[in-house]
């Protein structure tokens, strides 16, 4: 070190002597660069002034030719406008206008540059070049040749008539502004010669300057040479002095670098694994981008218009065809993380777009749309994101029925502002060319046309259409067109929306530190890749030695401190989120549970149209329970495990208690016990009992005893006991029976079974709840007792949900305006026919001293009113009823819209009052808040509403004093013609629209018959009151006039004849024929003389009624409640959702169950089940000569085709659906409708080519389909066509078997089919059958029944009898003449069924299935010596 000091010492020295010389020669010639400064000093200041004077002359030149030149600019500018298309209208010229060859050739002239007009065919060659337009550009302006301008000023532009641009531009839009460039172009040149005197004198200035400027730039170079010299040596001397501080500087230099060394090493090393990893993630993603995005390209495009189960099954299928085609893509890939950022996610959020996964892609979708969004809404939960979203921008929301719809339209496309159409269940034609984008530029606008005008149109502008109806069809055309968002609501995203309300609510701060883990996250890793970013940046701009870098350092330094900080924040972040998911899973069975009850509710509609819930009607359940619960309150915010149990408790009730007002009383069972269901979800051992309590019995033949308990068991019975033991839970139930008869017998004759059910699992089932112990007990009910079924069933609800909750009292309805309702949603009050409502929100109105509107609906000018008092009260806040809007179906449509976009005041309430009308549009029913009312049942509380409505003392006091009775005897049958609508089919075999309106008309025409009678008398003689006419209007007209069927008409005679006779006055006629079993006590018609009286004795009749009442057996009660039991279970099963979000998680890869539906699994076991019980194919008949005339051949021939080609279509149906759930197949509509039917135990409609039970299940139609193929298939061998033996009830068509036996027998004997008359053999011996073949004089019919009697077989006769129904033995069916048949006809066969007369034949309904829908024929059936009207009114029939 001292050595190279010592040499810089030296070196120094001599360094200072140069430098002293140096600085005597830098101070010589510094004193010559001062003498020179002088000199240019006075040479600046010359050339200033000449430079002013050059300026001066400048713009004399300037001014001069700017007087030209902007003309000539704005020629070129036209010149360049030129299209295409208008110079190929000039080439195609032949001949051109003389304007057009005028303009074009002074062109070719100036082009040319010769003094002479050119040819039209060298005019058409430059016009073909395509640099000809460019030499026009591009001709020099300046160089003119003198003799081409003067040709072209004496030629053409000396007349400027003829010469004239806009002439011109008339005749051609290219010759125009060529014209007007060689006007432009010439004067310019003539401005440009006549100044050449002043330019001349200006390039000598600019000489001058510039020989002054090379003086003055080499003084200053001289000047400069010596300043720089001495700047040499200062800089010299100044580096000998600093190349001690060099050295050492150096040194600590060396040191300094050392250390950073060091360090960067430590910092690069921890770096590598992460920057190796993102290296390695990096050529992955490189790898897979094109997959990635062609899979999310797909996903904008196309797949909005799904659900979120078809979107993913979808995605499934498109990754297999991305595969398929050799592309790669991430397996992992989700679009929610891959085209959107967390911070979008929660601004969205914060704008309404409730926090699931398919919203949030619905919103992606509607971020990134190609094509303008159609998005479907039933619930509105795109509208209000949508409307927050575009806040900013001013957004204007409008409707094609809104008048300023094109205003709204015109302003949104020219200013670019966001518009939202609503109600867009139809496309508006005059949105083609915007849907389309139609633009078109014209001088420098897009415009675009909408209707017959043409707008500019701004690349800013944002269209969303929005529809509610979730049904509303599209076209193709449409479709594609557009961009489908559907924001239906799916079981996963209702669980993800509920789960974020509960958390919200109940949990703020877990729900709080959710949210910002998810904005931290997003954070952390924006703020890592900006460091990483950073320093990548610094590695790449790095010059030189790296270690000199210190800002590189630096930045290495904050990400490692950096990288620190991420990492521990997010080991806390981790454990925060262990506790929210901890927090999470507590809620999310309730979240569940609430997602199942709003599908149940929309399940609901399956099984009466007026069922439309509305997901907003839901959430407002939800909401009030949250907010005003006292329950909930009661419970400490702290206490979570309790508030949970509470909120879980209030929300079921609360449900229940909302939707039951708009149930039937039959559907308020079916709901509570979805609901229970629901509520036991996690009850695995629940579920599957429950599963088997809707199962239909599928043992087509039992095996065990028909002995046991005393054979009192019914063939049914032992099926259904067959099919329940092979359950675990009832394992032991056949050997209690066996042991415990005594207490199974008491069981069976109980009047209250559900409470003395015996329990042969008390051993094996000790761990089970006890509502899956209630659930057993259902089980065995509805086996054994199904009368009782209904009873057991709301045990179990009692069981689970509040007693309370299912004990609805009357509708509150002043509870319901001021706390429920809102001014949005109608209060729609609906009531049987006859009843009217609207008398509750009169007194409503009156005692809250509210102002109110009614209109009554009915006649035209009634929907004006009804909507400008609807705008009125709108406004104003007061009320509005309309009465009877059923009447008016199609006007409810607009209403709703009309309601849904008016800006309503908070205390404004829309009423609407109707009868159960199946024409009221969906839409009101799903925005209407909807009341149920139900008249009393039972024949005291109809004689109270007569003598409450349609009877007055007024009215029934006048004289004469038989009025009074008249009144009540009208008012008796006309509660027992209502009363008998309870027990359809016994009572009437369908509904009949029997209303109140009927009785009055009756009642008017007994006071029109007996107003002139009582003139002057006090009483009348009962027998001067026209009975007949008085019969005949009621049978014939009144009430007879809505009935279509024979036999109901035969018991409306039969109640008329009974009623409205002259012995009805008699003293003691009883009011009902009582059984002589029957414990009722007798009823007879008071012997009153006034209203008040007959009043009276209404009201003391039992609240316990007899069916005896309306003439009916006492086991139509026990029958009614059986079809009940059987109404609640077949609509428990339609209410059974596929709950498609819920994947099979236990199913292992070789099953096949991975990755599938709970409900594609169990179906697909269920499937192959089926599929196993029928046979492969059915025999074809041959078709002999001989056969083909037989009746009965051509019969069998047609039930053959006809079940062999259904018995393909179930076998294909069975083959598609399992390959569907084996993932073989792509699902279609066909296919989902036909799998859902399945799942849900229900027959498909293309299945049904035969008439069955509307609510048999698939299982039993299956079982019953097996029987029917099998007996074709023995028919099919039968030498005699089925004459030994047929089951009737099996065959397709028994109708057409009955007209091809008729027309056997006719073909046989050669008998006329119109002689011909049915006779039935019951109970023939095995002789008289042989014999019947053998002859063939007979069919041999079995498995007919009868309900309300029985055939007694040894009086060979029928008898009612107490049972519900009773089998009918083997029948010989035989068409016999008239002739030979009419000796042995009892003179009473064809009685008029007066009272007392008896009959020993009575004709009674054949009916395919005990719905009594479909009347095969009469049957003529020997009796005792009943009267025929017991029979008819006891609804007596037969059933195949």
């Amino acid at each position: 070190m001292q050595a190279t000091l010592k040499v810089y010492q030296a070196d120094l020295q001599v360094q200072e002597q140069a430098a002293k010389e140096k600085l005597v020669a830098m101070l010589k010639e510094q004193r010559q660069a001062e003498k020179q400064k002088d000199i240019s000093e006075k040479t600046a200041t010359n050339l200033v002034l000449k430079q002013e004077e050059i300026a001066k002359r400048k713009l004399t030149v300037d001014a001069d030719l700017g007087k030209a030149e902007p003309a000539l600019l704005a020629a070129q500018e036209s010149v360049s406008g030129i299209q295409k298309e208008q110079l190929n209208e000039l080439r195609a010229y032949t001949t051109p206008p003389a304007a057009v060859k005028l303009a074009l050739e002074p062109v070719i002239a100036l082009i040319t540059r010769k003094a002479a007009k050119p040819e039209w065919k060298e005019i058409k060659t430059w016009l073909r070049r395509e640099d000809f337009i460019r030499s026009i550009m591009h001709f020099d302006k300046n160089d003119i040749p003198s003799g081409v301008k003067a040709f072209i000023m004496g030629s053409y532009l000396q007349d400027e008539k003829t010469f004239d641009p806009a002439r011109i531009m008339n005749a051609s839009r290219a010759a125009g502004p060529l014209a007007l460039w060689v006007k432009s172009i010439v004067e310019y040149s003539s401005v440009f010669h006549s100044i050449a005197p002043l330019r001349e004198e200006l390039k000598q200035l600019e000489a001058e300057e510039a020989k002054m400027k090379d003086e003055q730039q080499a003084l200053d170079a001289k000047i400069t040479e010596l300043e720089s010299s001495i700047e040499e040596l200062k800089t010299e001397y100044a580096s000998l002095i600093a190349k001690v501080e060099s050295i050492k500087n150096d040194m600590k230099t060396v040191q300094e670098k050392v250390g950073r060394s060091v360090q960067l090493l430590a910092n690069l090393s921890s770096e590598r694994a992460r920057w190796e990893e993102s290296s390695k993630n990096f050529v992955n993603q490189m790898s897979c981008l094109v997959g990635d995005c062609l899979f999310a390209a797909g996903f904008l495009t196309y797949i909005g218009f799904f659900d979120h189960y078809y979107r993913k099954y979808l995605q499934s299928d498109w990754r297999d065809a991305i595969e398929q085609v050799s592309l790669k893509m991430r397996q992992e890939m989700k679009f929610v993380e891959f085209l959107s950022r967390p911070s979008e996610r929660l601004e969205w959020e914060k704008q309404g777009l409730p926090n699931d996964e398919l919203c949030i892609e619905n919103a992606i979708i509607m971020m990134n749309y190609n094509r303008f969004p159609l998005v479907i809404d039933p619930s509105d939960q795109a509208l209000g994101f949508v409307m927050n979203h575009h806040q900013q921008q001013k957004i204007q929301k409008t409707s094609f029925a809104d008048e300023g719809f094109m205003k709204h339209l015109e302003t949104a496309i020219r200013f670019g502002l966001p518009l939202l159409v609503q109600d867009v269940e139809k496309i508006d034609p005059i949105l083609n060319s915007v849907l389309n984008r139609e633009v078109q530029k014209a001088g420098g606008r897009i415009l675009i046309r909408v209707g017959d005008q043409e707008i500019d149109y701004s690349e800013a502008f944002v269209l969303y259409m929005i529809t509610r109806d979730p049904n509303a069809a599209f076209t193709p055309d449409l479709c594609s067109r557009v961009t489908f968002v559907n924001f239906t609501v799916t079981p996963s995203s209702l669980q993800d929306q509920c789960l974020n309300i509960f958390l919200k609510e109940e949990r703020p701060e877990i729900d709080k530190k959710r949210n910002d883990i998810i904005k931290l996250q997003g954070e952390f890793r924006v703020k890592l890749r900006q460091l990483e970013d950073q320093l990548l940046n610094e590695l790449t701009e790095a010059e030189g030695n790296i270690l000199n870098n210190t800002k590189l350092i630096q930045t290495l330094e904050t990400l490692q401190k950096e990288a620190k900080d991420i990492a521990t924040e997010v080991a806390q972040a981790d454990e925060t989120m262990k506790e929210v998911e901890e927090v999470t899973e507590e809620y999310l069975p309730l979240a569940n549970m609430a997602s199942r009850i709003f599908f149940s509710l929309d399940s609901m509609s399956s099984i009466h149209f007026l069922y439309q819930f509305s997901l907003q009607y839901f959430m407002d359940i939800l909401f009030s329970v949250i907010e005003k619960s006292e329950k909930l309150r009661q419970v400490p915010r702290t206490n979570h495990e309790a508030r949970l149990q509470v909120l879980m408790q209030e929300f079921f009730n609360r449900t229940f208690e909302n939707a039951s007002r708009g149930l039937l009383q039959e559907h308020q069972t079916l709901f509570a016990l979805r609901l229970v269901q629901i509520r036991r979800h996690g009850d695995e051992r629940f579920g599957r009992l429950f599963s088997l309590l809707l199962r239909s019995v599928t043992v087509a033949a039992p095996r065990l005893s028909p002995g046991l308990l005393d054979g009192r068991l019914t063939r049914s019975q032992l099926a259904a006991i067959e099919e329940i033991s092979s359950a675990h839970e009832f394992s032991g139930l056949v050997a209690s029976m066996e042991a415990e008869e005594s207490s199974w017998v008491t069981f069976l004759d109980h009047p209250t079974a559900e409470l003395v059910v015996p329990e042969p699992w008390r051993q094996t089932n000790l761990d089970a709840s006890k509502e899956a112990l209630q659930v057993m007990r259902m089980i065995l009910v509805r086996a054994l007792r199904p009368d009782r079924a209904v009873e057991a069933a709301k045990q179990l609800i009692q069981m689970v949900l509040a007693e309370e909750a299912t004990q609805q009292g009357p509708v509150q309805l002043d509870h319901i305006v001021e706390n429920e309702s809102n001014a949005r949603s109608p209060l729609l009050l609906v009531s049987a026919p006859g009843y009217d409502a609207s008398f509750l929100v009169d007194e409503l109105a009156k005692s809250k001293h509210k102002k109110y509107t009614s209109v009554a609906i009915g006649s035209p000018e009634a929907f004006e009113q009804a909507e400008s008092a609807i705008k009125l009260a709108a406004r104003s806040g007061s009320w509005v009823l309309l009465k009877n809007v059923h009447l008016a179906p199609a006007w409810l449509v607009e209403l709703e819209k009309t309601v849904y976009k008016l800006t309503l005041h908070a205390s404004f309430r829309l009423f609407l009052t109707m009868e159960v009308n199946p024409k009221v549009p969906t839409t009101l029913l799903r925005a209407s808040y909807v009341l149920l009312f139900e008249p009393p049942s039972g024949i005291k509380a109809a004689m109270t509403r007569s003598y409450t409505q349609a009877i007055t003392k007024e009215r029934s006091d006048q004289r004469p004093v038989q009025r009074a009775k008249l009144h009540f005897i009208v008012a008796w049958f006309n509660a027992v013609v209502q009363e008998r609508l309870r027990y359809i089919p016994i009572g009437w075999s369908k509904a009949y629209e029997f209303n109140q309106s009927d009785q009055r008309c009756v009642l008017d025409c007994v006071d029109e018959w007996l107003d002139p009678m009582g003139q002057g008398r006090e009483a009348i003689d009962p027998d001067t009151i026209p009975w007949d006419a008085l019969r005949t209007l009621v049978s014939q007209s009144i009430f007879g006039g809505k009935i279509d069927n024979d036999f109901d008409q035969k018991i409306l005679q039969s109640l008329v004849d009974y009623y409205f006779r002259k012995e009805t006055f008699d003293a003691d006629y009883p009011l009902f024929t009582a059984d002589d079993d029957s414990s009722a006590p007798p009823l007879v018609i008071p012997d009153y003389k006034c209203y008040k009286d007959f009043l009276g004795w209404t009201k003391q009749l039992p609240n316990i009624e007899s069916p005896a009442w309306s003439g009916l057996p006492l086991t139509v009660e026990k029958l009614n409640r059986v079809r009940q039991a059987e109404s609640l279970i077949a609509s428990t099963r339609l209410l059974q959702g596929t709950d498609d979000d819920e994947l099979q998680g236990s199913g292992q890869p070789g099953d096949g169950a991975a990755g599938r539906t709970h409900w594609l699994v169990s179906l697909q076991k269920k499937v192959t089940a089926f599929d196993d019980v029928l046979p492969a194919a059915l025999p074809t008949l041959q078709r002999a000569g001989a056969m083909v005339k037989n009746p009965l051949f051509r019969f069998l021939e047609r039930e053959c085709r006809v079940l062999s080609g259904l018995l393909g279509t179930v076998r294909t149906d069975f083959q598609l659906v399992l390959e569907v759930c084996r993932g073989e197949r792509k699902s279609t509509n066909h296919i989902k409708a036909l799998a859902q039917s399945l799942h849900a135990d229900a027959v498909p409609p293309h299945w049904r080519k035969y008439v069955v039970p509307d609510a048999m299940p698939a299982a039993e139609w299956l079982s019953d389909f097996a029987r029917r193929v099998d007996q074709v298939r023995r028919l099919s061998g039968s030498a005699d066509q089925g004459r030994s033996g047929i089951w009737f009830g099996g065959l397709l068509g028994p109708e057409a078997y009955l007209i091809a036996t008729q027309q056997a027998t006719a073909q046989q004997h050669s008998w006329s089919l119109e002689e011909l008359e049915l006779k039935l053999d019951f109970d023939p011996s095995p002789a008289e059958i042989q014999r019947a073949v053998e002859e063939r004089s007979g069919f041999i019919v079995h498995g007919l029944a009868i309900e309300s009697a029985e055939f007694d077989p040894v009086e060979r006769r029928i008898r009612l009898s107490s049972k519900v129904s009773s089998a009918l033995p083997t029948i010989n069916l035989q068409w016999v003449r008239t002739d030979s048949s009419s000796a042995r006809r009892p003179p009473a066969a064809e009685g008029s069924g007066g009272e007392g007369q008896a009959a020993d034949l009575v004709s009674l309904p054949l009916y395919l299935t005990r719905s009594r829908k479909n009347l095969v024929c009469a049957v003529r059936m020997p009796t005792y010596g009943v009267p025929q009207h017991t029979w008819y009114q006891r609804g007596v029939a037969l059933f195949a």
